[in-house]
């Protein structure tokens, strides 16, 4: 792969053949304007072409390697982590967006609650477990005894519809 650095001089060398050209009178005043800017070389059998055909055929290899040079431009890593940051950001919340769209609009066979709804109680549910297990120096057992009423009553709804 090239470097940033040679794609640059790359890039400006095809303007510059462009220009040459397109501002070119000639076939010889042509040849020796690309000579000048290390462009192709020009055989017999171009020298022998009108002026017109000769341009378009210079402009067809110029444009190929115009679409070479972006190809490599793409490919190319980026010179510095950070400018994936944008990327990684969009790419991470459209996934994010896609998992709750997902979630939001897909149901389990049998139950009466989208996945996400599902997912949200039992994430209602967690936070109060873990907020009981760190209070529990101030609670007594029939807290516990009441999440697992609440537990049982979910399986019993979930464990009928599986």
């Amino acid at each position: 792969m090239a470097s940033s650095s040679e794609l640059r001089r790359a890039t400006e060398q095809l303007k510059q053949m462009r220009q040459v050209l397109n501002t070119a009178t000639s076939i010889p005043e042509l040849e020796q304007r690309l000579a000048a800017v290390d462009g192709p070389r020009l055989d017999a059998a171009d020298r022998s072409l009108p002026l017109p055909l000769l341009r378009s055929r210079i402009a067809a290899l110029l444009d190929q390697a115009t679409t070479r040079l972006e190809r490599a431009r793409s490919s190319a890593p980026p010179t510095s982590p950070w400018t994936l940051l944008g990327e990684i950001a969009r790419t991470s919340v459209a996934c994010l967006a896609l998992a709750v769209g997902y979630a939001g609009l897909a149901w389990r066979p049998g139950s009466e609650r989208s996945l996400l709804e599902e997912l949200q109680m039992r994430w209602e549910h967690l936070r109060y477990r873990r907020g009981a297990l760190r209070g529990r120096s101030g609670r007594t057992s029939t807290d516990a005894d009441y999440l697992r009423q609440i537990g049982r009553a979910e399986d019993g709804e979930d464990g009928s519809q599986r």
